[in-house]
């Protein structure tokens, strides 16, 4: 595997080629927008925040289940443990949450509108990273 400057001439052009060729695939991370102002005054939580939330209404229905030690595990296992308890979080109400905190984001930060609408992307992927551990 190459090694690449990100200052390098080579770089820069391994990139433009690649992109003309169609042949780059554009990965932003999850907290692209953390922090933006979305729907009805909220705002894109962190992994932490989203975790915080996911284990209070996980020890509403798991009362069994010590809240201290929920908070000690990784975020994937929080996460699958809350799919778990909420198969269809619209029945629950618990879809708001969601939609208030990840719809209608306004991202106002020029550089990330530059790199989103200056560019003719082919794709963008979300990355989000499971193993996030406090």
């Amino acid at each position: 595997m190459e090694e690449l400057k990100i200052n390098d001439n080579n770089t820069k052009e391994i990139f433009i080629s690649a992109f003309k060729e169609g042949n780059l695939v554009t990965i932003i991370g999850a907290g692209f927008t953390v922090g933006m102002p979305a729907q009805k005054n909220n705002i894109v939580p962190d992994g932490k925040k989203l975790k915080q939330y996911m284990i209070k209404q996980i020890i509403k229905i798991h009362t069994d289940i010590n809240e201290e030690e929920l908070t000690q595990e990784m975020f994937s296992v929080v996460a699958d443990l809350f799919e778990r308890s909420y198969p269809d979080i619209k029945e629950t109400g618990i879809s708001t949450y969601f939609h208030n905190h990840f719809t209608e984001v306004q991202i106002k930060k020029v550089n990330q509108l530059r790199f989103l609408n200056e560019i003719d992307w082919q794709y963008i992927y979300i990355y989000i990273e499971y193993r996030y551990r406090d």
